[in-house]
């Protein structure tokens, strides 16, 4: 695994946006709100970036992750 000094998470959920952010902000464990997710990890981090797009803009990134789900290899280059 790479050593990452930061992370971007994008998304087109808002309100799942806005969750994750103020669980790390607040410093909460997603179990105190009943769930089982863990976001321990994400305090080796030393940036986290979040980036919203709407769902009618983000749909070649869409495209692009059902694509790679159906094939074997796939690989982005710029």
């Amino acid at each position: 695994m790479m050593d990452a000094k930061g992370l971007i998470i994008e998304g087109d959920n808002l309100n799942i946006m806005k969750h994750l952010q103020c669980s790390i902000i607040h410093g909460t464990r997603m179990e105190e709100h009943g769930e089982n997710e863990d976001l321990c990890f994400l305090k080796g981090f030393e940036t986290i970036l979040f980036h919203f797009a709407k769902r009618d803009c983000n749909k070649l990134a869409h495209f692009c992750a059902n694509y790679a789900l159906k094939v074997d290899f796939f690989f982005w280059m710029n």
